[in-house]
């Protein structure tokens, strides 16, 4: 499985069912409700920054994981060379 191909909530949904955890645990751990957990699995549009990361800290991953589908930082890199060129320029 190519994890970077899937939505965020795809993600959530399989990451939180891998640790073993309901939608209403999920959500009782994170300081929302099932139906938040729900839609962010359905992938609800503009989901909440704060939510995304108590998420990924529950579930002791990181947010790259869980938004890119990846936590190999090296993946950055092109970005930051470009972030990089574009300051000294």
């Amino acid at each position: 499985m190519q994890f970077y191909n899937l939505t965020y909530g795809e993600r959530i949904m399989i990451i939180r069912t891998r640790a073993g955890l309901t939608k209403k645990e999920l959500a009782e751990m994170t300081g929302t409700t099932a139906d938040v957990i729900s839609k962010m699995e359905k992938g609800m549009p503009n989901p909440d920054n704060n939510i995304l990361a108590n998420i990924a800290f529950v579930l002791n991953v990181t947010s790259n994981l869980i938004m890119f589908g990846f936590d190999d930082p090296n993946k950055n890199q092109p970005l930051t060379g470009l972030i990089n060129k574009s300051a000294t320029v």
